[in-house]
């Protein structure tokens, strides 16, 4: 009786899991709070992160109204944790080995010989996930690039230190949900359930 209810209750918890794995555990991921609400920024960068409704040619992804920008210049932007790092971060509640799907979109202003140097390094708990130089794409156009990881802690900070000189660049739709549990570990434990059920009928009879 206890070991079914035991299952039972585990596959409860983990149906409540998946359902809350689409959640979004970022906050103000897609800056449509029209500033940083949530966010860090370091405001010694030679241009730290801000957020426009529009940007000379930058324009928020389609269906947003907002996003972050940056023009910061030089290769101390993207110094980690130096007093020059234009570093955007968020600290994040997470669940100690529990696997995340980190998304987001970016997009590169100016055109031609005007695009310089555009570099956007993302870290997760401190650990570098994702480096793109450059930052392909150009405005109004927007890239969305994933990456699948995995929490250490309780809480992890997320963070995105971007370069672009002498132009700027945009971040938009930022997004952090749970990788939800696997079909076949869903059938197991299902599974299980039943067995139990029919093991603890058959003792009753």
């Amino acid at each position: 009786m206890k070991w079914t209810n035991t299952l039972f209750t585990i596959v409860l918890l983990s149906g409540l899991s998946a359902a809350a794995s689409a959640q979004n555990i970022v906050t103000n991921g897609d800056f449509e709070d029209a500033n940083l609400t949530g966010w860090t920024r370091n405001n010694s960068a030679s241009v730290p992160w801000s957020v426009y409704s529009s940007y000379h040619d930058l324009v928020p992804l389609s269906g947003s109204s907002y996003f972050a920008e940056t023009g910061c210049v030089g290769t101390g932007c993207l110094a980690y944790e130096s007093s020059t790092a234009n570093d955007l971060s968020q600290t994040l509640t997470t669940v100690l080995g529990q696997s995340y799907t980190l998304s987001f979109y970016t997009s590169n202003g100016g055109s031609g010989s005007n695009i310089g140097p555009s570099e956007l390094d993302v870290y997760w708990g401190g650990a570098q996930v994702v480096a793109l130089n450059p930052v392909p794409g150009v405005a109004p156009a927007y890239t969305m690039y994933t990456a699948t990881v995995t929490a250490t802690g309780t809480s992890t900070d997320l963070e995105f230190l971007g370069r672009q000189d002498p132009m700027w660049m945009a971040l938009d739709d930022v997004s952090v949900t749970a990788v939800p549990l696997p079909a076949s570990i869903w059938l197991m434990l299902s599974g299980l359930v039943g067995v139990g059920a029919m093991a603890r009928k058959r003792r009753a009879a």
